[in-house]
């Protein structure tokens, strides 16, 4: 495995574990959800693990069936899922938990995407994303179908597809989000702009959370020392507004420490993207960056004020298990080209020093 992204993965997810754990140090009735991240951590490792040892063709021949099981899994929500504050989004596995079929669909959208790319075929590749992209919205998750779309953007992007259909398409699947918009997604997009307006209502998030930001200065309160925490001003600081915790916690230097491990995760994919011997291996290490790249800019845009609230968790460090291994999925892609990337140069090595004659 690559020892720059082990090491930038272990880091990440070991604080995310810490700031789960604060969160609900005061909440005794959600501190289960830290021994639950553990586990998935664990979990995260293996998949890792598993993926790094499979060549990345191998990946891409069983994308059909991949895409296709995470598919039907989300074909399942409406008739079966599990509703949640307003949102049909989860399967309940019983005492294991619940799973979230969407967040499988970062991993194995890319996956069949590629696949086709590589077979020309950009008309199946849209189509591929737009049928769980208008499923994800019906849910409704305005958030996981802009991770959706702009995953896709940006292979088809790195791909080198026409400009001109890429615009084309980004309209028409702009529009096509607009118009499914529930009434409480068109306000939050409206309250981004005057969240005064509604301090009590639906700007409070916004008001909260750039509150919790702000105080924590240059150096934090100081671990499991955050009032908002405290006071549950802030709703969901475990998942999509994990961030307030650690900026009020630890302060300028805690969030900085997360930019760069996040800067080094993404530099050091887009790096093995650069060298791949094969444009798949390119394509599927670059879509992994772009994916992780989005999901993270956007998170800490919405937590600090700078984008509407869509409820995209902070990578990797956000609590959901489910999120969590596709996450860790992507890295395996990373990893998968990385082994082959040091087996080629091995093997490279072995040739220039082959005894002559």
């Amino acid at each position: 495995m690559d020892p720059t992204l082990l090491v930038a993965w272990l880091a990440l997810v070991s604080l995310g574990w810490l700031l789960i754990y604060s969160t609900t140090y005061y909440q005794p009735d959600l501190q289960r959800h830290a021994l639950r991240q553990g586990i998935f951590i664990v979990a995260g490792l293996a998949v890792q693990v598993y993926l790094s040892r499979q060549p990345l063709k191998k990946l891409l021949d069983w994308s059909p069936w991949l895409y296709g099981a995470s598919l039907a899994l989300l074909l399942a929500v409406p008739l079966v899922g599990l509703e949640v504050n307003g949102a049909r989004r989860w399967l309940s596995l019983g005492s294991l938990g619940a799973l979230q079929p969407s967040e499988l669909l970062k991993f194995t959208l890319p996956l069949v995407q590629v696949r086709l790319l590589r077979k020309k075929r950009w008309d199946l590749a849209l189509i591929a994303l737009l049928v769980p992209a208008l499923l994800v919205l019906k849910q409704p998750d305005l958030g996981t179908a802009a991770c959706y779309a702009a995953a896709t953007w940006g292979l088809l992007f790195i791909a080198e597809f026409d400009w001109r259909a890429l615009v084309g398409g980004t309209l028409v699947t702009a529009w096509l989000g607009s118009h499914g918009l529930h009434s409480y997604q068109k306000e939050r997009l409206l309250m981004f702009l005057d969240p005064e307006k509604d301090a009590t209502g639906a700007g409070w998030n916004l008001i909260q959370a750039k509150i919790a930001v702000g105080s924590g200065g240059l150096q934090g309160l100081g671990a499991f020392q955050g009032l908002q925490k405290r006071l549950m001003y802030v709703p969901e600081q475990h998942t999509d507004f994990l961030f307030t915790v650690l900026a009020e916690e630890w302060g300028l230097f805690g969030g900085t420490l997360v930019l760069l491990l996040f800067g080094l995760l993404v530099a050091r994919g887009f790096r093995l993207a650069r060298r791949a011997a094969t444009r798949e291996g390119r394509w599927l290490c670059a879509a992994a960056c772009w994916s992780l790249a989005f999901q993270t800019v956007v998170n800490l845009a919405m937590v600090i004020g700078l984008f509407p609230v869509t409820g995209i968790p902070l990578p990797l460090l956000s609590y959901g298990g489910t999120a969590l291994l596709s996450q860790c999925a992507l890295l395996g892609l990373l990893h998968s080209e990385a082994r082959a990337q040091h087996q080629a140069g091995r093997a490279q090595a072995r040739l220039q020093w082959a005894p002559r004659g």
